[in-house]
């Protein structure tokens, strides 16, 4: 794979042509386990080979390729299987139990195939984009693209392929690479700051006595809090777009945020012991507006993280989704910072905190249908 990535089409087609037994013996036996006939496991096996083209640009050359495979493999079985009206769990040993077998003859005769993208019509590109890339149903399809099913499902029929014409297909567009998510993420929210930036200049704008307050340390606290809370889960999401990546210990960046306010809240008791009554602190005066305005700000700052994300191939869409909300929310913090007077740690880790789970909320759930692939 990493000779394929650096433009060498004559491994790219060894390696296709190497994996595609493993991963047709690994879609049968998920058919079989979820009691679908295994007969169908070649549009399957070309699903899953179509995504790894797409998304070669998500492995990472100093990890191994198996787990990133298999991880795709499964989703694209999992998303099969949906389509078919089956919920089931396919264990990703179905495909890495393959590994230490004897071979497997590629012996399965060619099916139908649901995966075609070079040299397609308009209409026809739309439709194997929407049922093979995004894991569309037939009527999801229709609706989107205003057909009718039965448009459709004609349309689908006549895209068939002989897998082997597919890898060679693929093997010679090997010279067209994306590029890296992150690259795309940053460029995303360069062009998404100026947008939350001016509507939060023409909505609330920054507060009067700012001179003033930037001599207040619990003032500045806010805004190393929003800040680590947004590159935090800046540095979770992206590895959350790689397929066979896991949360695992990178969840501990979010307790960066949570001890700095923890230590404000201290610091605060501590240093100031006669301000107002902790509940007064708590509650302040701006606790409705700041339940309104981070996650209005955050709306284009997650559009775009989204949209970059997309380009990645995260088999958890809706948790990666719920990432990019926070890092929107910990951007659109920063600036809502500016404006609200309310500087103790406790209404920052109360309300600003019920904040951002509104914007992870939202974008678990727009991450569960746009991060999908």
């Amino acid at each position: 794979m990493r000779s394929a990535n650096a433009g060498d089409n004559a491994a790219y087609h060894r390696l296709l042509k190497a994996v595609t037994p493993v991963l047709r013996a690994g879609a049968r036996r998920g058919l079989a386990r979820a009691g679908q006939p295994v007969d169908q496991s070649e549009d399957i096996v070309q699903d899953i080979l179509l995504a790894v083209h797409l998304k070669r640009h998500t492995w990472d050359a100093n990890a191994p390729f198996a787990p990133w495979l298999f991880a795709i493999a499964r989703n694209k079985l999992i998303d099969a299987l949906r389509r078919r009206g089956r919920r089931v769990f396919v264990n990703i040993d179905d495909f890495s139990e393959t590994l230490a077998g004897a071979p497997v003859e590629d012996s399965v005769a060619p099916s139908e195939v649901t995966t075609h993208l070079n040299g397609l019509p308009k209409r026809q590109r739309d439709v194997l984009q929407s049922i093979a890339v995004d894991s569309a149903s037939i009527k999801e399809t229709a609706a989107k693209l205003s057909m009718t099913e039965g448009a459709v499902r004609q349309t689908a029929e006549r895209m068939t392929m002989d897998t082997n014409d597919l890898i060679r297909t693929l093997a010679a567009d090997n010279d067209t690479h994306e590029r890296s998510v992150g690259h795309l993420l940053l460029a995303a929210l360069v062009l998404a700051v100026p947008v939350s930036t001016a509507l939060f200049l023409a909505g609330l704008g920054v507060r009067s006595d700012v001179m003033t307050a930037m001599r207040n340390p619990m003032f500045d606290l806010k805004f190393a809090v929003t800040l680590a809370l947004a590159a935090g889960a800046i540095v979770i999401s992206l590895r959350l777009s790689r397929p066979e990546a896991s949360l695992g210990r990178w969840a501990w960046l979010l307790a960066v945020p949570a001890g700095l306010l923890g230590i404000g809240m201290m610091g605060e008791m501590m240093m100031m012991p006669n301000r107002a009554p902790m509940a007064t602190r708590m509650v302040g005066s701006n606790s409705k507006l700041c339940l309104v305005a981070i996650p209005l700000l955050s709306l284009p700052l997650l559009a775009a993280a989204l949209v970059a994300l997309r380009r990645g191939a995260p088999s958890r869409p809706a948790v990666t989704g719920a990432f990019a909300g926070l890092l929107s929310a910990g951007l659109a913090a920063t600036l809502y910072a500016a404006h609200c007077t309310d500087d103790s740690p406790m209404f920052v880790a109360t309300w600003y905190s019920m904040a951002a789970a509104i914007v992870a909320a939202i974008g678990a759930l727009a991450g569960s249908r746009v991060l999908r692939f």
